[in-house]
């Protein structure tokens, strides 16, 4: 006996389903005895008669006979809930269309055919596998039907859980409203030299050491330099040391930090080049062993699979499915992006203009932040020299300078708090 048929008519008889909603044809029913029960059940629906495991039985015998007696029916009914139902007949249906795909596939071997005919099979396969089986799901909430789990959310931020991922720098999160909001996309974005590279990976390791699940998507680098950026910056090792004819006291100290970073859920992804693939292995990471947020380092590198007339169709369709991701996995999407050289200079207000190759970037993006640093020649012993700003917050305030000192020989970023004698870091 097939257990997700009679599931099916048990949820008939006992009342979790109607004979009406069941999206099935009686042919998709190996039993054809259940089969026919479910034809007989929609007729009695359909005639205003109640239908339970007695009136059901006493309707069947009289059309079919058969050997299914009333108190199997109430056995079938004991089991079945409306969510067993529904995954039976999802089953059901998976089964069917394997069994009509196959039958199409045979018919189309068989034959000594065209291309165009078997092309005209296949079609023909497609349109009818998506007449019988293709549902259109309910994805609308009812406020009453969300309510307690909005509650239990207030109550988290009034003890002081957060729902977003912090970056690790205080005054920057809180202008974001406790961090990186989950769900949404995130863009941090500079010309070129402008230690956006390193700003991510400042976040990452903050987020790591704190015990995020932290995945870091790479076109510039290689995982072995990232790794290199992240230890000059935490152990307080220049980058330019780290060399040939390497010291054996930096090797030491090198291979001392990098044992205490192996525990941390870091992990790196160079190899990546289209969206589409990105988003697969993202939802695979999560599903297996977790992910908190995702770094994109730097989205104008990333391609689609698929064709675009432009250049900046393409980029927009990225940030788009970056977006989606961040909403299916309910995490904060970082994605760096790359300004134009014409943002040089310009006002902090007008620099969104110069945001390269798209401006779909920019609907798409819940926060974006203009990280600005000065030039090595330009920066002053003990002043800050290097700046974010956030020039769009849909949840709070922009145009807002955060100010930081950056360290380019170790790619480390401080938070700069301003004193009345003086900076502290």
């Amino acid at each position: 006996m097939n257990f997700y048929e009679t599931t099916v008519i048990g949820g008939i008889v006992n009342g979790s389903v109607k004979p009406s909603e069941i999206s099935l044809s009686p042919s998709d029913f190996q039993e054809t005895d259940l089969g026919a029960m479910l034809t007989v059940a929609r007729d009695m629906e359909a005639k205003g008669e109640p239908v339970s495991a007695e009136t059901l039985y006493i309707r069947f015998a009289e059309t079919n006979g058969g050997w299914i007696s009333a108190q199997m029916l109430h056995g079938y009914g004991s089991k079945a809930t409306s969510s067993s139902v529904a995954l039976a007949v999802s089953k059901i249906q998976e089964r069917a269309l394997g069994e009509l795909l196959r039958a199409k596939a045979e018919q189309m071997l068989d034959g000594d055919m065209s291309g165009g005919k078997l092309l005209d099979l296949f079609r023909a396969a497609v349109r009818e596998g998506e007449s019988q089986y293709a549902t259109v799901g309910n994805d609308f909430e009812w406020t009453a039907d969300t309510a307690a789990q909005q509650i239990a959310l207030y109550e988290d931020l009034h003890f002081g859980k957060t729902v977003a991922v912090p970056s690790g720098f205080s005054a920057y999160d809180r202008h974001l409203l406790d961090g990186f909001s989950k769900g949404d996309l995130h863009i941090v974005v500079g010309v070129t030299g402008a230690g956006k590279s390193a700003f991510a990976l400042n976040c990452a390791l903050h987020q790591a050491k704190a015990g995020y699940t932290v995945g870091y998507v790479s076109r510039e680098m290689s995982t072995a330099e990232n790794l290199m950026r992240i230890q000059s910056a935490d152990a307080q090792i220049p980058r330019w040391k780290i060399k040939k004819n390497l010291d054996r006291g930096l090797l030491d100290d090198l291979t001392e930090n990098l044992e205490s970073l192996k525990p941390l859920k870091l992990v790196f992804n160079t190899k990546t080049t289209d969206v589409e693939s990105l988003r697969l292995q993202s939802k695979s990471l999560a599903e297996t062993k977790g992910l908190d947020i995702l770094y994109v380092d730097y989205l104008q590198l990333m391609k689609s699979a698929t064709k675009h007339t432009s250049r900046a169709n393409e980029v927009q369709m990225i940030s788009r499915t970056l977006k989606e991701l961040a909403m299916e996995l309910n995490i904060p999407v970082v994605s760096l992006c790359q300004f134009n050289r014409g943002a040089t200079g310009a006002a902090i207000t007008e620099v969104m203009f110069y945001l390269k190759e798209s401006s779909g970037i920019e609907q798409d993006a819940s926060t974006i932040t203009v990280l600005q640093t000065e030039k090595q020649e330009e920066r002053s012993n003990g002043l800050p020299d290097a700046k974010a700003v956030i020039v769009k917050n849909r949840n709070g305030a922009t145009f807002h300078a955060m100010n930081f000192k950056f360290d380019g020989e170790t790619f480390r970023f401080l938070e700069v708090r301003e004193m009345p004698n003086g900076y502290s870091y």
